[in-house]
């Protein structure tokens, strides 16, 4: 005997599109993976002889260009001035306005 249970049916059915939608999806996700390795730029390495010696160019006046320099930011620089000027106004609005004493500060025993 054969049962045709209507929720059973209606069960089946329903799985149908979930299981199309998941293997919709991961069709994409595997092409966008695929793609994604295929525009992958490859740089080329430069082979550098190990004999280079960074210390001959200390003290001959000649900057070492490349892996031997140190990076500064280079706003740092301009950033110092600025800071001590903001920082000697700051000082000296304090004391314009009796908030800031440095004879208590230094005169105190947790200094």
């Amino acid at each position: 005997m054969f049962f045709s249970d209507p929720w059973l049916s209606a069960y089946r059915c329903s799985l149908r599109p979930r299981f199309g939608t998941i293997y919709i999806l991961l069709l994409l996700l595997l092409h966008s993976l695929i793609s994604v390795d295929s525009r992958s730029f490859h740089h080329e390495i430069e082979v550098r002889s190990p004999d280079i010696d960074p210390y001959w160019y200390v003290g001959r006046g000649v900057r070492p260009i490349g892996r031997f320099g140190k990076r500064h930011l280079k706003n740092m620089t301009n950033l110092q001035p600025q800071l001590s000027t903001i920082i000697a106004m700051i000082l000296k609005h304090l004391k314009k306005h009796e908030r800031l004493d440095l004879e208590k500060v230094f005169e105190a025993k947790n200094w």
